[in-house]
């Protein structure tokens, strides 16, 4: 368990061939949990629980977007840098922007995807989920977010926002 960080509870940069399993985080600043330009990771049953806000002020109408979330995966760099990641079994609670900011998986394999998997979020102020595309030709043309709940979120339980010819959810 790691208890009232003041910072991010976990950062996996350029790192590789790391299991996550059965651990909690709880208290966080800005982003509770972040990979990020690695690759080979498995986060299994992780809970990610009361992150905070970042205290920024962009002023005169910036459209910045800031991504704090209980789980920010492959978010900032995409996840074409971020090959073989699962997030799977886990849980996201309390967190501002989004439960989990991740990518989609290809559509029609939400039956055998382990890129995000049996995940719920909950009691957070923002959206449950962002689900993203990767920038393969593949997922252009359709990605797909599959096995996921949302509840007691103040906004949507998935968002999207991306420009793509089709989104699924299953």
């Amino acid at each position: 368990m790691v208890h009232e960080g003041r910072a991010w509870s976990f950062l996996a940069t350029m790192s590789a061939n790391i299991l996550i399993k059965d651990s909690d985080f709880i208290g966080a600043g800005v982003i509770g949990f972040s990979i990020q330009q690695s690759k080979n990771i498995t986060v299994d049953g992780v809970m990610q629980a009361d992150v905070t806000k970042r205290e920024l002020n962009l002023g005169g109408g910036n459209k910045f977007v800031d991504k704090e979330g209980c789980f920010s995966i492959c978010a900032y760099n995409g996840p074409e840098v971020c090959p073989d990641i699962s997030i799977k079994n886990s849980i996201a609670a309390g967190c501002p922007y989004a439960g989990f900011v991740v990518p989609g998986h290809t559509c029609g394999k939400s039956a055998t995807q382990q890129v995000f998997r049996n995940n719920v979020a909950h009691s957070s102020e923002g959206s449950g989920a962002i689900i993203f595309p990767d920038s393969s030709n593949e997922q252009l043309e359709c990605y797909e977010g599959s096995y996921f709940s949302a509840y007691k979120c103040g906004q949507a339980g998935i968002a999207s926002m991306f420009v793509n010819k089709r989104m699924n959810m299953t």
